[in-house]
């Protein structure tokens, strides 16, 4: 994090502040103290007569902020800019393309048995890439872009791996002796695989849990409704429920689930929501496995997980994950834009909700449109509406599951 002094122009009052900031600036101090025959030192912030405005020279600034606190108009302040890490080697490297230098990853999830663990971050900062890596698909060069993938062997990865746990399922990784799940972001690779399969046929042959988890993958996911479907035959929310669904029954040591709620209504996110935990904490004779999970409905990754991990950095130049905070804590540093545990701001903006107002009426608002009880009957569904108003000034939220008009 690098910080950098600015000045607010249409704040800074020169008739009347007396120019603090540049006598109590430590540099113009230390050179009043200095004999007249000793070399001064370059005073950092100094007023230049032919704009008639304070500069600041950020290579010469001690980023004491003694001129930020001393100024009357509060017209010097500082913004943190967020700056690669020079003393870190990238996990992961993609080779430059033309003039476009490559993606660089910075640190791994930390993965916790029997807890579920939410990635959060904008795209294009490395979620997919963490995945492809913890499920094996890609192995780390370490910044060494020019090694090809089949010269990197596992012991150089398992040897730049500190944190204990990762070490060992990269050790498991090499041995092939680790099992992962993965359900992958883009569904439509299952038409391949399964083409000409029904997906309770598929679901029946690849099973490996329980019965009992079986069956409440199978009521959660709503699995009966589309039981006899060919996968060309689904829509999107029913190909997402059968993509988890054949995630879930396999008997895994690790399971990664990439934007599961796509599509999905908001019923079906909540059963979803608790499969999670329940496969993470060990349902019935399961045993206990970390389970991470790649969200952007945060109001989802709340409810779901036990952990939180932050993606910040620049998308599609570099990407820097946290370490594993609280929900609470990682969803508020996220709509923060800054880590406390860290000290880095990633986000100059904050988002907040506003709370409604208690009361209100509308009463005096114009109304856009109004309609009595209507009825419409289709072939195998009947919608019934009951009558309403729809003002112009107002937002209108329509909420329920898939399938209910």
């Amino acid at each position: 994090m690098k910080k950098v002094y600015l000045v607010d122009y249409d704040s800074c009052n020169l008739r009347f502040c007396g120019r603090q900031c540049i006598k109590k600036c430590p540099i113009t101090l230390s050179n009043a103290r200095l004999k007249p025959n000793k070399k001064k030192e370059e005073v950092p912030i100094w007023f230049q007569k032919s704009t008639k405005k304070i500069k600041i020279k950020d290579e010469r600034c001690l980023k004491c902020g003694i001129c930020v606190n001393v100024c009357p108009s509060k017209a010097i302040y500082v913004k943190n800019i967020l700056e690669e890490p020079v003393d870190l080697v990238p996990t992961h490297e993609y080779p430059t393309a033309g003039e476009k230098e490559g993606f660089r990853l910075y640190n791994l999830p930390t993965l916790i048995s029997g807890k579920v663990s939410g990635l959060c971050g904008p795209n294009g900062i490395g979620k997919t890439t963490v995945l492809d890596i913890v499920s094996g698909n890609l192995i780390p060069n370490f910044g060494k872009v020019d090694l090809n993938r089949d010269k990197i062997q596992w012991k150089t990865v398992i040897k730049n791996i500190r944190e204990s746990e990762m070490r060992n399922h990269f050790t498991a990784l090499s041995r092939n002796d680790r099992k992962i799940a993965y359900k992958h972001q883009v569904l439509r690779v299952l038409f391949d695989k399964y083409e000409g399969e029904r997906l309770m046929d598929i679901l029946n042959a690849e099973n490996e849990v329980s019965s009992a988890f079986f069956e409440q993958i199978h009521e959660y996911l709503d699995i009966q409704a589309i039981s006899d479907r060919l996968l060309k035959e689904c829509s999107g929310g029913e190909l997402q429920r059968f993509a988890i669904a054949s995630v879930l029954i396999k008997d895994a040591d690790i399971y990664i689930i990439d934007e599961p709620c796509t599509f999905l209504d908001v019923q079906k996110r909540m059963k979803l929501a608790q499969l999670f935990r329940a496969r993470a904490q060990g349902f019935h004779k399961e045993k206990p496995c970390p389970v991470l999970i790649v969200e952007h409905d945060l109001a989802v990754l709340d409810y779901v997980s036990d952990v939180i991990q932050l993606f910040y950095g620049v998308p599609h130049q570099f990407g820097i994950i946290s370490t594993p905070l609280t929900t609470k804590r990682g969803i508020n540093s996220y709509l923060d834009g800054y880590l406390k545990s860290e000290n880095i701001e990633f986000r100059e903006t904050k988002y907040g909700f506003k709370r409604s107002s208690s009361g209100r009426t509308w009463s005096n608002a114009k109304i856009f449109a109004q309609y009595e009880e209507i009825s419409k009957t289709f072939k195998s569904f009947h919608l019934d509406v009951n009558p309403g108003t729809i003002y112009a000034s107002e937002i209108l939220g329509i909420v329920g599951e898939n399938g209910c008009g």
